[in-house]
């Protein structure tokens, strides 16, 4: 469904149905969907219309944000292909590369309108950790291992979003209040991958994984502790 800028998908699936807001970037483009069936899959194509943003009383093109839109200008028209992969839609990608990952560092915050401080590290031997800070409150501070289902997930996510060529710096544009995330990820012997995400949406497949991040303090069993083991990011 779309319409005004806004798209929602729904997914059957063992008799229930789960929606889906396919529009990560709120302020613009308008956009609209076609849904293709590919051989044994079924793809979402996301079409953009660059629109323009007022400054100094004047409409100025800026052109997408983010790479995997094309163009900039009135009649610029970009498109991006999605997949419902991971419980979520992604990007497509028809050859991902496995990588050895050690280490996920992950924060989220804040903003003139969030007050959330949050903060999740996940080594190779699942050992999580997570710090949830708001503001006037002492921190909560938890440790885990998270179990193998959402962990495998968590790595087969990043490779499959071919992490090491996303962009190191994402941006909605001419906003000042939104939250900014941040991935480190150590991998294959001693590579670092770093992604500063303003607006948390960079892709549709980041904005997938910080759900999946965020949804590991509901569905994981934490113990609580005092200190926070690592040194602040």
């Amino acid at each position: 469904m779309g319409g005004k800028g806004y798209i929602t998908a729904i997914v059957c699936d063992k008799g229930g149905y789960h929606s889906y807001d396919l529009t990560i970037m709120h302020y613009r483009p308008t956009l609209f969907p076609i849904i293709k069936n590919e051989g044994h899959q079924t793809t979402i194509l996301i079409y953009f219309k660059d629109l323009p943003v007022i400054m100094n009383n004047e409409e100025v093109y800026e052109g997408p944000i983010n790479s995997y839109f094309s163009g900039g200008g009135p009649n610029s028209i970009g498109c991006t292909k999605l997949i419902y992969k991971f419980n979520n839609f992604i990007e497509l990608n028809d050859i991902p590369v496995k990588h050895n990952i050690k280490q996920i560092t992950f924060t989220s915050g804040a903003a003139f309108s969030s007050t959330r401080i949050f903060e999740m590290n996940i080594d190779s031997n699942r050992r999580t950790f997570y710090c949830h800070k708001k503001y006037g409150e002492k921190p909560e501070i938890g440790k885990t291992i998270v179990d193998t289902s959402s962990f495998n997930r968590i790595i087969g996510m990043l490779n499959y979003l071919d992490f090491p060529s996303l962009n190191s710096q994402y941006s909605e544009g001419p906003v000042t209040d939104l939250p900014t995330a941040n991935l480190t990820i150590l991998y294959d012997n001693g590579l670092v991958k770093k992604i500063s995400d303003y607006g948390d949406c960079g892709t549709y497949g980041l904005s997938a994984l910080y759900d999946e991040l965020f949804g590991l303090v509901d569905t994981q069993k934490w113990k609580k502790i005092h200190k926070w083991p690592f040194n602040k990011t």
